[in-house]
């Protein structure tokens, strides 16, 4: 798709400083090619689009901002941004146990702490305002409860297994078995099969003479994810679970693959 702006962009180098959050890419992008959203689809009415449009800035940096306000929740943690404002509060769900030693008031949502901070005047929020300012943190609590309200967010789910179970699972599964061949890009966790239930990774490889180290393969990072490589000789393999790594080494050395190697693994 091309878009044709409606008039020339002033000055496309300016940095913008108004609010924006993902949610305003839809309605920015359906602005910019004059596409009106429908309001009904296959018989379902649908919702409004929270965002807004952001194609005054693009033309204009001077533009006020589109909205001031954007509420967000992930498995109890709280926040909210209004008007230069943002209070947050760190909620350690159900289910965190390596978390829940580190932070107090972290389990119940009546004694979460909260923090408050001028985004305009501290925007790396190293600044709790919190103890000069009680009642803008009241304020903006009530306003996160008539967001969550309005989004349909509320009550909170704080819950792993609850929010695992509520989960939309794919049109397009990977299904049992995947087969990766060499010159391919990096892959997305979403298109590898689940380790769930056990799992068997087979690899075909050129070792030179005098044996290799390295990576076979890796996804993830050490809050989450694991590695196949060599070491020593050895196949080795690390899984990492909240930053706790499991791995284990094979008993034996790799060696040159032959029917009769075959037979002796």
């Amino acid at each position: 798709m091309i878009i044709s702006w409606p008039r020339a962009v002033a000055d496309p180098g300016a940095v913008r400083s108004g609010f924006a959050h993902a949610i305003d890419l839809a309605p920015t992008i359906r602005d910019a090619a004059g596409v009106n959203a429908p309001e009904v689809v296959d018989g379902v009415i649908q919702r409004p689009f929270d965002g807004a449009s952001l194609l005054a800035s693009i033309t204009d940096p001077d533009a006020p901002d589109a909205r001031f306000t954007q509420s967000f929740e992930m498995l109890g943690s709280r926040s909210i941004i209004n008007d230069g404002w943002q209070a947050a509060t760190n909620h350690i769900s159900i289910g965190g146990l390596d978390e829940e030693v580190l932070a107090e008031h972290s389990r119940s949502f009546d004694e979460n702490c909260w923090d408050l901070f001028k985004l305009d005047a501290d925007s790396s929020e190293t600044i709790d305002l919190f103890a000069t300012h009680p009642e803008r943190v009241a304020e903006l609590q009530a306003l996160w409860r008539a967001e969550a309200e309005r989004n349909q967010a509320s009550p909170i789910d704080d819950s792993f297994v609850n929010r695992l179970g509520a989960l939309i699972p794919p049109l397009w599964p990977a299904g049992d078995l995947l087969v990766l061949l060499p010159g391919g890009g990096p892959m997305i966790a979403e298109s590898l099969p689940l380790l769930f239930g056990g799992f068997r990774f087979t690899v075909e490889v050129e070792i030179p003479e005098g044996g290799a180290e390295g990576v076979l393969f890796a996804i993830g990072n050490w809050n989450g994810g694991y590695a196949l490589f060599l070491r020593g000789g050895r196949l080795c393999f690390t899984f990492s679970l909240a930053g706790i790594p499991f791995s284990t080494i094979g008993d034996r050395p790799v060696i040159p693959w032959s029917p009769s190697a075959r037979s002796r693994l």
